[in-house]
């Protein structure tokens, strides 16, 4: 995790709003097993955001991005749900950018 600071709040709505993807995922993985593949992919970003990892936030705000494209190609009732979701991920996560690229003190002390 990362110990230097705590998480932002604002993150928190991101991770809970991950939370319910892995939830969504696990449930139609039932009936379609590929899902399991992306509860499992989902899981791992989950873990990576809470710890602070640099490439959690990057690959969670890519697929964040191609989401819309993927839903276009499927005709499904809840792509509005989904992309919701989606949004309540990326937003918070673009604004808790700080807390995964801090600013780092030598360059502050030579501004």
């Amino acid at each position: 995790m990362n110990t230097s600071k705590k998480i932002p709040a604002v993150l928190w709505i991101a991770i809970i709003g991950m939370c319910v993807f892995a939830c969504l995922h696990l449930i139609v993985s039932f009936s379609k097993p590929v899902q399991i593949i992306a509860f499992i992919v989902n899981s791992i970003l989950l873990i990576g955001i809470y710890m602070g990892k640099k490439w959690a936030y990057v690959v969670t705000i890519i697929a964040a991005l191609f989401a819309p494209l993927v839903l276009l190609s499927q005709d499904s009732e809840l792509s509005l749900v989904i992309l919701t979701l989606n949004l309540i991920v990326l937003i918070p996560l673009l604004l808790s950018t700080r807390y995964f690229f801090p600013k780092s003190a030598e360059k502050s002390a030579s501004a």
